[in-house]
Order: C-alpha cells, then structure tokens, then sequence
C-alpha cells in the first residue's frame, strides 16, 4: 500500500505565495508563481521519499488561473522541462500521484455553463499529469455532483456528460463515491467510471 497525504506539506517552509488573486493578474506574477510551485512540488516529492510516503496529490493551485479566459502563458511549453524532469522523479521512485479539482467541478450540474466551466478544469488537470509524462495510473478524482432533487436525473446527467469527455479526460478520471448525495446505485454501476 502507497500511503501519504495531499497538497501541503507543512515540514517544508515557504516563503512565496502558491498564488494569488485575479485582480493582481499578471503574466509575470504568474510566471513567477508557477515557477515556485515547480520548484516546491519538486522539494515534497523529495521529502516524501526521503520518509517513506508514496502518495501525494498535487495542488490543483500548480498553475493560477490556468483554465480560466484571463490566462493567454503557454505555460505547458514555457516549463516543459521542468514538468518532465518531475515526471521522471515520479516515475523513477514509483509514486502515486493524483489531483483533485475542487468542489465548484460539477459534471452533472443542471447549468451548461458550470459543466463547460468543470470540463475546462478538468482538461487543466489532465494537462499538467501528461505535461510530466504520466501514464493513466496518475489519476484526476472528482465527485458526482448534487442531487438537485432528482438522484437519477441527477446521475443520468453525468453520465451524459461523461460520455461527451475526450479520451485524454475520460482515462484519468476517477469517480469519488459520495455516500451522502449521489451513491451509485449497482443498476448504474459501470466499469468505465472507475
């Protein structure tokens, strides 16, 4: 078993900020950031092996901003070596790596608007594992989504949505299982959502 934890490592000091706010955007402060989260990213997966953890899952705040309209850097290029020379620490010691979108990514929202927004994110996510060159065992993990009011529209609509991802998407994703709201019934149960 791979354990070990998500996001922050708060054995490591830090100094720069992993972001900021979008009404002090700019190309350069995002350049800079992202350049700092790298350089971090870098010092938890050498702390980690250094004390035995084999799982962690990256910041989804690795590049600000990075699917939203204000954000024009081609940050896949501009940091293509940086991204890959992590890829290969990864793949070198074997570790688990997984990202996880935050709560506002929503496949199976009844607002077309939201679902479009979430597949931008999720493409961001996938993007950043393939931008290390890692296989679909480096996983992006999202939830259903909201009932709203209806659980088997609410599932249907999913599944919709899940149907209408690219390939790129649909073989990194991975289904967090949400016993509160939307628990998959067995009817609906299908190997291609693990």
């Amino acid at each position: 078993m791979k354990i070990g934890y998500p996001c922050i490592n708060n054995s490591i000091l830090r100094t720069d900020p992993s972001t900021f706010r979008l009404a002090s955007y700019s190309e350069n402060r995002l350049v800079q950031t992202i350049r700092g989260n790298l350089t971090h990213l870098n010092q938890i997966l050498e702390y980690n092996i250094n004390h035995g953890l084999l799982f962690f899952r990256i910041s989804s705040d690795l590049i600000p901003f990075a699917s939203h309209p204000v954000c024009k850097l081609n940050w896949f290029e501009l940091f293509q070596s940086e991204f890959e020379q992590i890829g290969i620490f990864i793949r070198k010691h074997g570790i688990r790596v997984s990202m996880h979108p935050d709560q506002f990514v929503i496949l199976n929202s009844p607002n077309y608007t939201i679902i479009e927004n979430s597949i931008s994110e999720l493409k961001y996510h996938c993007k950043v594992l393939d931008a290390m060159q890692l296989d679909e065992t480096a996983k992006v993990q999202i939830h259903v989504g909201g009932v709203y009011g209806n659980k088997i529209e609410a599932l249907t609509r999913f599944a919709a949505t899940y149907n209408t991802l690219d390939n790129a998407i649909r073989r990194k994703l991975v289904i967090e299982n949400d016993v509160l709201c939307t628990t998959l019934p067995n009817i609906h149960r299908d190997k291609t959502y693990q």
